[in-house]
């Protein structure tokens, strides 16, 4: 059995040196993942997403987030608009609102292309504008319900996009229910972007409102509180 102990003694040595080189790399792999979000974490940093409902001109005129005056039947709506990207190759949107005042309207796109339309109130022209993308494809997933549209759109292909300017991402449109008398309304909308430079990497943008017939109140000094009372089931 003496005669055994140096080759058993070589096997255990092989073993003890391969598992210090294993935990090694695991501690060298973790030390890659845990600090590779803060390589990319002022990554788009900068970049902010608003709603337009100026239509009739093209691009982002303001973030006007209120409309009044809406009744039965009648398409209301806006453009999502991005600033200050870099890069971004991908979007989500996140849109709900109250199923029982309305539904998602076939307007809806990636691009605003003119067309004669009664929207908001007001009949216009609708101002073109060209998704910031160019035209992005529609991913996998998308979520059409009641109350609730969830799409994600990415660019394949080509460089990746960077603007420091306000850039259009999607046109959303709901059309209000034949039971719909001036009801106020509340539309949340979360929007994400995503990029490959550098690494795989996302940002989410947050959540603004879009109201719908709320009043006299002043929905940019008003608190969310004092905003949430007066709709209905929101």
């Amino acid at each position: 059995m003496l005669r055994h102990l140096p080759f058993s003694n070589s096997i255990i040595g092989r073993m003890i040196f391969m598992k210090k080189t294993f935990a090694v790399i695991f501690m060298i792999l973790m030390g890659v993942i845990v600090s590779a979000p803060a390589f990319a974490a002022d990554t788009n940093g900068s970049a902010i997403f608003k709603i337009d409902t100026n239509l009739a001109q093209a691009g982002f005129q303001g973030d006007d987030l209120k409309v009044n005056g809406i009744g039965a039947s009648q398409t209301v709506g806006f453009g999502i608009f991005v600033k200050d990207v870099n890069p971004i190759r991908s979007f989500n949107i996140d849109v709900t609102w109250d199923g029982a005042l309305a539904d998602i309207s076939t307007k809806c796109a990636t691009s605003i292309a003119a067309d004669d339309i009664t929207i908001n109130g007001s009949a216009i022209t609708l101002g073109e504008t060209a998704n910031l993308l160019g035209d992005p494809t529609k991913g996998p997933g998308e979520v059409k319900e009641t109350g609730h549209y969830y799409g994600s759109y990415a660019k394949f292909g080509g460089d990746e996009v960077v603007s420091t300017d306000y850039g259009l991402l999607y046109f959303f449109a709901l059309k209000t229910k034949a039971t719909f008398v001036s009801e106020k309304m509340a539309v949340a909308v979360k929007t994400t972007i995503g990029w490959t430079t550098g690494g795989v990497g996302s940002r989410y943008l947050g959540q603004r409102y879009f109201y719908v017939n709320p009043g006299v109140v002043d929905v940019k000094n008003s608190s969310w509180g004092k905003i949430k009372s007066q709709f209905k089931d929101f």
